[in-house]
């Protein structure tokens, strides 16, 4: 529930049930505490804090590779290409989003592979743009037009509708 406030940019909502969240897996050890990673993560770059949102997005990548999950490990590396094109680190953006893409394509994540295809075949893009109820607004520099940066693309290209490219998670 926390990476949904943080999606709708109901931060103090978010912050409480990722500590919420994080509390619970000072206590347990389950593969699903590497998605709170993340969530925060997402939290921070919808708050335009990119750097920080990349710490945990490294965190997210160590989690999943110590426990052998493939696909948190796909979308950590996705996102670290985010957070990379964000802060216009292009070529480790891409470097990024590459490996996301090979991973995801190895295990069969096509909505990764999708993102991290848009993500590295169009570097540069920026996330400028928001995907709002299907369409393309012009959301210049706001922290809730970064997730993900492939949805940029699909404006740098000169399409309309963004339907398609709303991600499930990321």
């Amino acid at each position: 529930r926390g990476l949904a406030y943080a999606r709708l940019h109901e931060f103090s909502a978010a912050e409480r049930e990722l500590r919420q969240a994080e509390q619970m897996c000072t206590t347990i050890s389950e593969t699903t505490c590497g998605s709170v990673l993340r969530a925060r993560g997402i939290k921070l770059v919808e708050q335009g804090e990119f750097g920080s949102a990349q710490n945990f997005f490294s965190q997210t990548l160590a989690f999943a590779r110590a426990r052998a999950d493939r696909y948190l490990e796909a979308s950590a590396l996705l996102n670290l290409g985010t957070a990379a094109l964000l802060q216009e680190r292009l070529d480790e953006a891409i470097d990024r989003s590459r490996a996301a893409l090979n991973l995801a394509n190895d295990i069969g994540a096509n909505e990764i592979s999708r993102f991290a295809f848009f993500t590295r075949a169009t570097p540069g893009t920026g996330c400028r743009r928001r995907c709002t109820g299907g369409r393309w607004d012009a959301a210049a520099g706001t922290p809730g037009a970064v997730a993900p940066a492939s949805r940029a693309v699909g404006a740098a290209r000169g399409e309309s509708s963004c339907a398609a490219l709303s991600p499930r998670q990321s």
